[in-house]
């Protein structure tokens, strides 16, 4: 869990905690946090490590966060639960190209995935998928997908099996897109309307929800 206070003597002073499975508590760690998270966005986490999607740098001396036009700077922050350290990497692309475009996080083929999507910008109506190769490269990220052009404005959920992309349309439907054949299938739903969709990864665990288990190997959260 990442807690930001921001009204600390005047000064952004955000608090790192990491919560073990086995003792079954919190502990602070002096961690530095070199970016804003985007705590909206949905974290993702791939073989242990999670990720978000982050702003800045972080301007110390303020009491509230600037907002992002001012900051500039994008990046993925990752979490080195080993070291517990926080690592963060440029997003792909331009700086001006960032603004044209939403970003979320994901997982594709086993990769972290940054997913570009139309903010609003008229004359924009593609989908871009780049996937992270090395953390330490100045040149980590890989363009792997590219999807439209649309009409309308289509927003990515998250990726799937065999590199399929779970996409929502303008009229909420959602729409499984595979690259290999470069088309997108609707997916049967309840017929709601969707104010908010996300999608979720469920994975079966013999983790107990109350860290109860002393026996497990140690599990740390943060």
């Amino acid at each position: 869990m990442v807690n930001s206070n921001y009204l600390v003597s005047g000064k952004i002073t955000p608090k790192v905690e990491v919560y073990s499975t086995s003792s079954g508590s919190w502990r602070v760690i002096n961690a530095i946090i070199p970016c804003y998270v985007e705590q909206r966005k949905c974290s993702v986490v791939l073989k242990g490590v999670p990720y978000w999607l982050g702003f800045g740098p972080i301007c110390p001396n303020t009491i509230f966060v600037p907002r992002r036009e001012v900051l500039r700077d994008e990046f993925v922050l990752s979490f080195d639960m080993g070291n517990e350290v926080f690592l963060q990497v440029d997003v792909p692309g331009a700086k001006d190209y960032h603004y044209k475009y939403s970003k979320k996080l994901g997982v594709y083929n086993e990769s972290v995935a940054i997913m570009y999507y139309p903010s609003y910008e008229k004359d924009i109506r593609f989908i871009e998928l780049w996937v992270m190769k090395d953390h330490v490269v100045d040149e980590c990220w890989v363009q792997v997908l590219r999807i439209g052009p649309f009409s309308t404005l289509w927003t990515p959920l998250g990726c799937w099996e065999n590199g399929v992309v779970i996409l929502q349309n303008h009229k909420d439907e959602l729409l499984l897109y595979d690259p290999t054949i470069g088309k997108a299938e609707a997916v049967p739903t309840s017929g709601a309307p969707m104010f908010s969709t996300s999608i979720a990864t469920y994975m079966e665990s013999l983790v107990p929800v109350d860290g109860g288990n002393k026996d497990l190997k140690e599990t740390k959260f943060v």
